[in-house]
């Protein structure tokens, strides 16, 4: 039986030509490789798994690269995972060790594989914390990856805090998905998140309200406190609102920063089997338009970020992996041949979700907006005598 340590490659490389063990520099890859040396015995091996090569020979000549399984789309990372498993699978027998020092995108398709070839894993930063796993080049990386794909379309905070750096704002949690590869639900926000920063020399700043101004502070503030909204008439605004497209940015949508119920629309004539309008933007909403119906109690805005994430990947939202798996047979949106554009209306409640901060009244808005969920399929079906074509299950 014998030991194969597994080294996920770093953002950080040297730019010349070298042995893949020396091209990558980073704090994180120097420890992990100093681990593996350190604990192999005679007969073990060790392995860098690379983005770009798969898995890596350390002696192997290698140039400089820029890709990262972070940049990759689910399938990808399937693809690159069979990959490497093939490789891994001509060294490897039954009752093997394979000891991952690498995050969870190298491990997730990864290490399912291994297991079936009756190896045993082993994870050692598993049971680190998430600050031991990261460098400040590493996070300072992330950001320069947040404002490059994601500063247009996501929050620049997170739910009460920002990290700062050049005076800019970025999401503490997000940031550390993006440097270390291990899922947001993986780890805590607030405090532990926030030392992370603070013992790498980051300033975090709260952002409750989002830097606004005094004035609009206490606007939103008596926005929160007034009464409880009646369903029906929440329901009559939603109806009356126009579609607008979903690639416009969600911002747009009217307080869906708060807790909302949002509809979307889907004009594809051969799914729905009738005749439709394929440009919605701008028309008045109507029932029968309604291929889905949705609920945020965290925020709108963020439901409809993971809707869009999981049409490439099918994750992230149950409607957008039955779009995913059923209408795009498993393509990413983006690469669907016959995509038709999405149009969204929304309303929400202005209103306090946070556990910590909330108050008996926020609680009796949160209710409304989940009664609301139910009196908007209820009306489209009244009117179309069935429910939307992607909220069946």
């Amino acid at each position: 039986m014998k030991t194969v340590y597994l080294v996920s490659c770093a953002a950080e490389k040297r730019a010349a030509d070298l042995p893949a063990e020396h091209l990558y520099c980073s704090d994180l890859f120097q420890k992990a490789r100093a681990y593996a040396l350190r604990n192999m015995s005679l007969g073990d091996q060790w392995y860098i798994l690379s983005a770009k090569y798969g898995l890596l020979n350390p002696g192997m000549i290698v140039g400089t690269y820029d890709e990262t399984l972070n940049n990759m789309r689910k399938s990808e990372r399937m693809q690159w995972a069979r990959r490497v498993e093939s490789d891994l699978r001509n060294l490897l027998h039954p009752g093997d060790r394979v000891v991952f020092l690498a995050g969870q995108k190298y491990r997730e398709f990864l290490e399912p594989g291994l297991l079936a070839l009756g190896c045993q894993t082993l994870i050692p930063m598993r049971g680190m914390l998430i600050g031991e796993q990261v460098t400040r080049q590493q996070i300072i990386s992330a950001m320069k990856e947040f404002d490059l794909r994601f500063r247009s379309t996501e929050d620049d905070s997170g739910t009460l805090y920002a990290v700062m750096e050049n005076g800019k704002r970025y999401p503490p949690k997000r940031i550390l998905e993006l440097a270390t590869g291990v899922p947001r639900s993986k780890f805590y926000g607030g405090k532990p998140s926030n030392d992370v920063f603070y013992g790498l020399g980051f300033h975090i700043a709260e952002t409750e309200d989002g830097g606004a101004s005094p004035q609009e502070i206490s606007k939103e503030q008596a926005r929160r406190a007034e009464p409880v909204p009646d369903v029906n008439q929440l329901l009559k605004d939603l109806f009356a609102k126009s579609w607008v497209r979903l690639d416009d940015d969600v911002k747009r949508l009217v307080d869906s920063q708060y807790p909302g119920v949002y509809i979307l629309a889907y004009p594809d004539e051969k799914l729905l089997g009738r005749s439709v309008k394929e440009d919605l933007a701008g028309q008045p909403v109507t029932e029968e338009d309604v291929f889905y119906v949705g609920v945020s109690h965290a925020g709108v805005r963020k439901r409809l970020r993971q809707f869009i994430d999981g049409l490439e990947d099918g994750g992230h939202h149950s409607g957008a992996m039955r779009f995913f798996t059923t209408v795009a047979n498993g393509t990413p949106y983006s690469n669907f041949a016959e995509r038709r554009p999405f149009f969204v209306a929304s309303i929400s409640v202005p209103c306090t979700p946070l556990k910590t901060t909330r108050f008996p009244l926020d609680l009796q808005k949160m209710g409304v907006v989940a009664q609301l969920e139910w009196y908007v399929l209820a009306r489209v079906k009244a009117q179309t005598e069935q429910e939307p074509w992607l909220n069946k299950k």
